[in-house]
C-alpha cells in the first residue's frame, strides 16, 4: 500500500516525476508535503487555469460590448435586463447582442468542465499525451476569440454570426473528443485492459 494518497501519486506522475524513494517525500499532511504538493498541482492544472481565464474573459468582453450598444444613445433610458423592450433606433442590435451574450454564457457552462477534463485526462493517451494539456489552452483561446467574434457578427447580421459560431463549436468538439479519449485511455490502463489488448511485442 502506498504511503501517499492515490491522487498525490497520480499528480507526481502527471508532471513527469518518476517514483521517488520513500525518504525523498515527506508524510502527506505535513507542512513540507503541503508545500510540495501545491506547486505540483499548479503545474498540472495550469493549462486549464489559463484556458478558463481566456474563456471567462471573452464573456466579460461581451458584457462591455453589449453595454456599449445598449447605452449608445446617452439621453435614452434602457432597461438593462429587458432588451426586448428597447424602442431606440439601435434596439435590434441591442437585442441581438443580448442573445449572443446569453448564447456565449450557455456555451461557457459546457466548455469549462470539458477543458478541465481534457487537461487532466489527455496525458493518459500514449505517445502524444504529454503534449496535449497546452493544446487545451489553445482550444480555449480559440473559443474565447470566436466567442467575441460571434457577438460582433450577430450584431451586424444574423448571417455573420455563423462562421464564428461554427469555429467556436469546433473548438468545443475538440475538447470533448480529447477528454473522452483521455478518459477511455485512463480507464483502460487502470482496469488492465490496455495491457490485455496491446501486442506483447509492444510491451517489451
Amino acid at each position: 500500500m502506498s504511503r501517499w494518497p492515490r491522487g498525490e501519486v497520480l499528480l507526481r506522475r502527471r508532471v513527469g516525476d518518476s517514483a521517488p524513494a520513500a525518504a525523498a517525500w515527506p508524510e502527506s499532511g505535513s507542512p513540507a508535503a503541503a508545500g510540495e504538493a501545491f506547486p505540483m498541482r499548479g503545474r498540472a492544472t495550469l493549462p486549464a487555469a489559463v484556458g478558463s481565464l481566456a474563456i471567462v474573459y471573452s464573456n466579460i468582453a461581451n458584457i462591455f460590448a453589449m453595454g456599449k450598444i445598449r447605452y449608445a444613445i446617452k439621453d435614452k433610458e434602457v432597461h438593462p435586463y429587458k432588451p426586448w423592450a428597447d424602442d431606440s433606433p439601435n434596439a435590434e442590435a441591442h437585442f441581438r447582442a443580448y442573445k449572443a451574450f446569453e448564447n456565449g454564457i450557455e456555451w461557457t457552462v459546457l466548455s469549462l468542465p470539458l477543458l478541465w477534463f481534457y487537461v487532466i485526462y489527455t496525458p493518459a493517451l500514449p505517445h502524444v499525451g504529454k503534449f496535449l494539456p497546452w493544446t487545451g489552452t489553445v482550444l480555449a483561446a480559440a473559443f474565447s476569440y470566436y466567442n467575441i467574434k460571434y457577438l460582433e457578427g450577430y450584431v451586424a447580421s444574423a448571417a455573420e454570426r455563423i462562421p464564428p459560431f461554427k469555429t467556436r463549436t469546433t473548438a468545443v468538439k475538440c475538447l470533448l473528443y480529447g477528454a473522452c479519449a483521455g478518459m477511455a485511455s485512463c480507464l483502460a490502463t487502470t482496469t488492465g485492459l490496455a495491457k490485455l489488448i496491446t501486442p506483447k511485442a509492444c510491451l517489451k
